[in-house]
C-alpha cells in the first residue's frame, strides 16, 4: 500500500499561506470525487473533474500547498479519517514522496481542537485583515462580509450551492475580473479546483472551507473529553449507567424546555448530559442532539447547538472540572442555556463510598458561578431547598 504522504502541521499551513501561498483543500467529499464518488455539495461528477482533483494531488501547482486531512495527528475523529489512508485514496498521491502536502484541518477544529486558540483564529483573520479581497461564496454558513467586516474592501463573487463546477469557468472569469488583492473562497470541490488554477495565474487564492461557520464558535472545540471529566470518574459513571436505571429523568423536564423551545424558536438543539435520552423522546418529533460522556454512541464531543439544556448533570461533575464544563456549555449554547441543578445529596452512593452528587451546594453558590458565565440576561425560574432552575440568554 502506498505510504501517506508528510503533512505539515495546520499552524504551518496558516503561516504558509499569510505569506502568500495559496491553499486548495481536500476534505472527506473532495477525495471521493477524486475516485469518481459523489459528495453533498458537489453530487454532478465529470472526468474533467476528477482529471482536475487529480493532477493537483500529485503535482501541486506552483505557489499553491494543497491540504490533506492530517490522518496520523492526535485528531479526536481517528476513526472517520482512517479510511482516507486506505490504498484507494494514498494511490491518488502516486507515491510522491519529494511533495509536502498542508493540512485541511485548517477549517476544521473539531478535527483539530488544538487549533480552537485566539492566537490561531487572529492569524485567519490576518488572511483578509485591512485588504481588499474577493470573497467567493454560494451560502451564508460560512465566511460572510459580515464576518470578514476587518477586510479593506470586500468583493463578492457568488457561485450556486449545489453543483458550482458546472460554472466553473464563469466563476473563474468573474474572479479575474476583479481588483488584485487575496480570494477568499467557501465553494465546495469547485473552491478547491479553482484554488489550484488561480495560483497557476498568480492569484493568491485560499479555499475556506467553513472556516466562518466554525471561527464562529471558537472555543466551542477546544476541549477533550478528559478536560471535563476524568477516565476513572468517566469509567465510574458507565459502570453505574449499566446497574442502574440512572439518566432516565429527562422527560420531567419536557414541558419547561418546551416553553423554551418556544420564546427562543432555537434550529438545534442539544441535551448536555443527556443520560438515556428521555428528553430527547418526550420531545419528538422536535430534533435533539445528545451528549453524555458515560452513554456509549453519546459520548462524541458535542456541536454547537443556539439551545442547550443541561438538567440534573452539574452536581454530578467533579468539583476540578465544573468551571471547564461551565465554560463549555457557555460556548456550545449559541442562544440559551437551560439548566436544572440538584442543591441537596443524592440518595445514590458511588462504589468508592462518596455521594453521588460531588458537589452539594445552595442556589447562591450556583447563581455566583452563572452570573461569571457570558449571558446577558439570567432568568431564575426556581429556587428551593432541593434544586434550582435557570434560563440564561445572549
Amino acid at each position: 500500500m502506498p505510504p501517506y504522504p508528510r503533512v505539515i502541521s495546520e499552524d504551518e499551513t496558516i503561516d504558509a499561506a499569510r505569506e502568500g501561498f495559496s491553499l486548495a483543500r481536500f476534505g472527506d467529499g473532495e477525495l471521493r470525487l477524486a475516485i469518481g464518488g459523489n459528495c453533498i455539495s458537489q453530487r454532478e461528477n465529470s472526468p474533467r473533474l476528477i482529471a482536475e482533483l487529480k493532477a493537483m494531488l500529485q503535482m501541486p501547482p506552483t505557489g499553491c500547498i494543497v491540504c490533506i486531512p492530517n490522518v496520523h495527528s492526535a485528531t479526536p475523529k481517528a476513526d472517520s479519517w482512517a479510511r482516507y489512508a486506505d490504498s484507494k485514496f494514498t494511490s491518488l498521491y502516486n507515491g510522491v514522496a519529494h511533495v509536502v502536502y498542508g493540512s485541511s484541518f485548517i477549517t476544521r477544529p473539531d478535527s483539530a481542537p488544538w487549533i480552537d486558540r485566539p492566537d490561531y483564529w487572529d492569524k485567519v483573520e490576518q488572511l483578509w485583515k485591512g485588504k481588499e479581497i474577493t470573497l467567493v461564496t454560494g451560502d451564508e454558513k460560512s465566511l460572510t462580509t459580515e464576518r470578514c467586516a476587518s477586510a479593506a474592501k470586500i468583493n463578492v463573487v457568488r457561485g450556486p450551492r449545489i453543483n458550482a463546477y458546472a460554472e466553473i469557468d464563469r466563476i473563474e472569469a468573474e474572479i479575474l475580473q476583479q481588483p488584485a488583492g487575496p480570494v477568499l473562497m467557501c465553494l465546495g470541490v469547485t473552491a478547491t479546483v479553482l484554488a489550484a488554477r488561480l495560483a497557476e495565474k498568480g492569484v493568491h487564492a485560499l479555499d475556506l472551507g467553513h472556516i466562518g461557520m466554525f471561527r464562529r464558535h471558537a472555543g466551542a472545540y477546544r476541549y477533550v473529553i478528559d478536560n471535563l471529566v476524568s477516565p476513572h470518574y468517566r469509567a465510574t459513571l458507565t459502570a453505574m449507567h449499566q446497574r442502574q436505571r440512572w439518566g432516565a429523568d429527562g422527560h420531567k423536564h419536557a414541558e419547561a424546555v418546551r416553553g423554551l423551545i418556544e420564546e427562543v424558536r432555537p434550529s438545534t438543539i442539544l441535551d448536555y448530559g443527556c443520560g438515556r435520552g428521555e428528553l430527547a423522546k418526550a420531545l419528538a418529533p422536535i430534533r435533539v442532539s445528545e451528549y453524555d460522556p458515560a452513554i456509549a454512541g453519546k459520548d462524541g464531543m458535542p456541536k454547537p447547538c443556539e439551545l442547550v439544556v443541561c438538567t440534573d448533570v452539574l452536581e454530578h461533575i467533579e468539583p476540578d472540572r465544573i468551571d471547564a464544563v461551565l465554560d463549555h456549555l457557555a460556548v456550545l449554547a449559541g442562544r440559551a442555556l437551560y439548566l436544572v441543578i440538584a442543591t441537596r445529596p443524592a440518595n445514590a452512593v458511588l462504589p468508592d463510598g462518596r455521594n453521588a452528587h460531588l458537589i452539594v451546594e445552595g442556589a447562591e453558590f450556583w447563581i455566583a458561578k452563572l452570573k461569571a458565565m457570558p449571558f446577558g440576561k439570567i432568568v431564575v425560574q426556581g429556587k428551593g431547598e432541593r434544586e434550582l432552575r435557570v434560563s440564561l440568554f445572549k
